[in-house]
Formats: C-alpha cells, sequence, structure tokens
C-alpha cells in the first residue's frame, strides 16, 4: 500500500522535488530523474484488488487531516511536551493541585464533623 501511494503522489519532477524538500524522500541515487523511473517501475505489476480500500485509506487521511482538534493538539503537544522538564513539571503540577484539593476536602470535612 506505501509503494500505490507513493506512486500516487509521484507524478512529476516537481513532485519528487516537493518530497524531497519536505524531507519525504531521501535519495542517494544520482538523478532525481533515476528516482523518478525507479517508483514508476516499482508499482507496474500492483494491482489493487479492491478500490474500497483505496477510498477507505483516503477517506481516513482526509477525515483526520480535517478535524479541527488535530492543530490545537498539536500546538498543545508543542508547547507543554516538547521537552522532558516541560512535562515534569505539568504533572507536578496537577499533583500539588490535587494534594492541595484533597488536603482542604479533609480540612472542611473535619469541620462539620467536629461535635
Amino acid at each position: 500500500m506505501y509503494v500505490v501511494t507513493m506512486d500516487s503522489l509521484i507524478k512529476t519532477q516537481e513532485d519528487l522535488e516537493i518530497l524531497t524538500k519536505a524531507q519525504v524522500i531521501q535519495s542517494k541515487l544520482e538523478s532525481s530523474e533515476r528516482l523518478l523511473q525507479m517508483w514508476s517501475g516499482m508499482t507496474k505489476n500492483v494491482v489493487i484488488r479492491s478500490r474500497e480500500i483505496w477510498e477507505e485509506m483516503i477517506r481516513d487521511v482526509m477525515e483526520h487531516y480535517r478535524n479541527p482538534w488535530r492543530p490545537i493538539y498539536v500546538e498543545f503537544r508543542a508547547k507543554y511536551f516538547s521537552k522532558p522538564w516541560l512535562w515534569i513539571s505539568v504533572i507536578t503540577a496537577f499533583l500539588l493541585l490535587s494534594v492541595s484539593i484533597l488536603q482542604t476536602s479533609y480540612t472542611i470535612l473535619a469541620y462539620y464533623q467536629a461535635p
């Protein structure tokens, strides 16, 4: 499936240059023309038995891409969990807040249960 997906992405020399610049593809071949021939040659005899599989995969990818929470999640992860000390501090802050709430609730319960 990967080869078929890549073949559908790589049709022209410009497509290959875009994917190379984005570091999706890294090639050690002498020319990009040779890489283009290699990709087209790999899928010559590949037959997808069911078009539904291909359409389902495209639908899943597009659903993931159009998800409104995706950019928020990516930004949150980059901001708070990009370095180990950041996520350790977030976990520590959550634990301290939890212990403070627990301590306050026990204090309130002890006040109302006192004779």
